[in-house]
């Protein structure tokens, strides 16, 4: 690592994630990887510790993996329905406060987009991890 990205670092900017992506290539071509394993690399790379690597392994996911997590149907359970009605009634609420207190705009139009992007995550969240 170059001094000049020492101090980047300890500054708190990181390197763009595609210049880290190519440097896990470039280990793993070279299978010079330090005595590290690939995820704990890529692990590092979205700024988790070596051992958070470690302990959470399990949690790493393939492409695949999360492509059929993403677009499989995922039946309601238990309280689920009620979970997603209750954080979609809360999100009807702030967008009608975001309607009322704020001008209609672009800025209006992208707040109420966010926050439907993340009523409908939290649901995602619900549906496709429980």
């Amino acid at each position: 690592m170059s001094h000049t990205e020492e101090e980047m670092r300890a500054a708190g900017f990181k390197p763009p994630e595609n210049i880290m992506i190519a440097r896990l290539q470039e280990a793993e071509a070279s299978e010079d990887l330090h005595g590290h394993t690939m995820r704990e690399l890529q692990a590092r790379m979205h700024g988790l510790t070596r051992e958070m690597a470690t302990v959470n392994t399990e949690e790493f996911t393939t492409v695949d993996d999360d492509i059929e997590r993403m677009f499989t149907y995922h039946p309601p359970k238990g309280t689920q329905t009620k979970r997603y009605e209750a954080l979609r009634e809360q999100g009807k609420k702030l967008a009608y406060a975001i309607a009322g207190m704020t001008p209609r705009s672009p800025e209006q139009e992208q707040a109420l987009m966010f926050l439907n992007l993340a009523v409908m995550s939290a649901n995602a969240a619900i549906a496709r991890n429980e």
